[in-house]
């Protein structure tokens, strides 16, 4: 092989190894965004879930605030044995 040969080799390796480095940051950075929307989503998702459950529960104690002092009780005796 000769000198030259070599260089365009070389050139060539060079080319390919940026050409394969750009296209790695390129799925990287579309990875990224797309981590990110999902656990934006689950974050509204979850930020929902725990409302509905306190309007919920907020509603059970209005409605019935001796059961829920009651369940509240029993609980904390409970969770006092335990620990």
């Amino acid at each position: 092989m000769t000198d030259f040969n070599k260089k365009n080799a070389g050139s060539d390796l060079k080319e390919d190894l940026v050409k394969v480095k750009d296209a790695l940051v390129e799925s990287g950075l579309h990875a990224k965004d797309q981590i990110g929307e999902a656990l934006s989503k689950s974050i509204d998702d979850l930020t929902e879930r725990t409302d509905s459950i306190q309007k919920t529960l907020e509603k059970y104690v209005k409605t019935r605030p001796f059961a829920a002092a009651g369940i509240a009780l029993l609980t904390g005796l409970i969770l006092g044995r335990i620990i």
